[in-house]
């Protein structure tokens, strides 16, 4: 169903754009002929690129009534370009090779102005079940399914030249240049770092976790792969939200953003961010264990138990400082300190700085 190509075909720069007209033109590439007669924005559920849910009539009695369409279509959403583009190609050109649930897409286009944006199928047609950041996965067999796909993910290219600099996908994001990117920012800046301390969320965690000069510290440590992990493909952004199960209760996946790191920068952010501060005490040993298991059986040799552990138990600061630092543009300050509250609370029991050096 995907239109692979990118056809120069406007992205709508505001919700307005998002009308018959332009859907028309989109969606051709896909459906010729189609033609798209009524459409109306019904919900925007928000989120760091707008998703708007849009009830069309077509020409087309087999095309279904609604579409969710994605992009950079509010001010704060216009901020997000970059992730806008790189989840435009994520879809055009990688998770088809992955073999793992996710949604279908119908239109992803890049224009020529190097604006992007997504139509794609509405899940709540298929009767899927869209997990909520606010609600930790509260089994332990669903948390091991997906990590049995988050697995099947990395060994698709786990080491694999093509994820050099110089190989196909060196475009994607480095480890470096995630360390350089808007959480450093904010750490270096001492007044938008003090704007953060106020919030709800910095309630929810340790106080020995608010120092500015520890947390800089320990982004620029956790990316630095000390243990020399080979690269993969990694998800980028496993938290709840982003993720749903089939009516069949296969794992699915939303909201790609690619990147060439390694795969306890997945595995931690899924645990710690998904599960209960108890289970995850509970758990997180065997599905770590589970994890390993995984990637043998898809032909892959994976780090010793021991050096995963430690792995796993430093990565936590990426996720911290995930959700100590993001923005309401984004999230709600409830899910933030949902989150928030998650990862401190695993800082503290495994003394992540102190793992770090820190």
């Amino acid at each position: 169903m995907l239109d692979t190509a990118v056809r120069p075909v406007p992205v709508p720069k505001d919700i307005a754009g998002v009308d018959a007209a332009w859907l028309t033109q989109a969606l051709q590439g896909a459906f010729p002929g189609i033609e798209v007669e009524r459409a109306e924005v019904v919900k925007n559920f928000g989120g760091a690129s707008t998703k708007l849910r849009v009830e069309l009539q077509t020409n087309r009695p087999d095309f279904p009534p609604t579409v969710v369409v994605k992009g950079c279509f509010e001010p704060h959403s216009k901020t997000m370009r970059a992730v806008q583009l790189l989840e435009v190609q994520a879809y055009t050109g990688l998770v088809g090779e992955l073999g793992v649930e996710t949604i279908g897409v119908f239109f992803g286009g890049l224009d020529e102005e190097g604006w992007g944006a997504l139509i794609m199928e509405d899940l709540d047609l298929r009767g899927v079940t869209c997990l909520r950041a606010v609600e930790p996965i509260a089994s332990f067999e669903t948390a091991a399914a997906f990590l049995d796909e988050t697995a099947r993910i990395h060994a698709r290219w786990w080491g694999a030249p093509e994820l050099a600099d110089e190989g196909a996908f060196g475009w994607l994001a480095g480890p470096r240049d995630v360390a350089q990117g808007l959480w450093r920012d904010i750490l270096l800046d001492e007044a938008r770092f003090a704007e953060r301390l106020g919030r709800p969320r910095m309630q929810a965690i340790s106080t020995k976790l608010r120092d500015r000069h520890r947390l800089l510290a320990a982004n620029d440590a956790v990316f630095a792969n000390p243990h020399g992990f080979p690269l993969v493909m990694v998800h980028g952004d496993m938290h709840p939200a982003n993720l749903y199960l089939t009516s069949e209760g296969r794992p699915g996946f939303l909201d790609w953003i690619p990147r060439r790191s390694t795969w306890a920068q997945d595995v931690n952010y899924f645990i710690v961010g998904g599960l209960d501060p108890t289970d995850r005490r509970s758990w997180e040993r065997a599905l770590l264990q589970h994890y390993r298991d995984r990637l043998i059986a898809y032909g892959v040799t994976p780090p010793d138990y021991e050096t995963a552990w430690l792995a796993h138990r430093q990565y936590t600061a990426w996720g911290a400082l995930t959700w100590f630092l993001n923005t309401t543009d984004y999230h709600t300050e409830t899910m933030i300190t949902a989150m928030a509250h998650r990862f401190g609370a695993a800082m503290t029991d495994h003394d992540t700085l102190g793992l770090l050096g820190l």
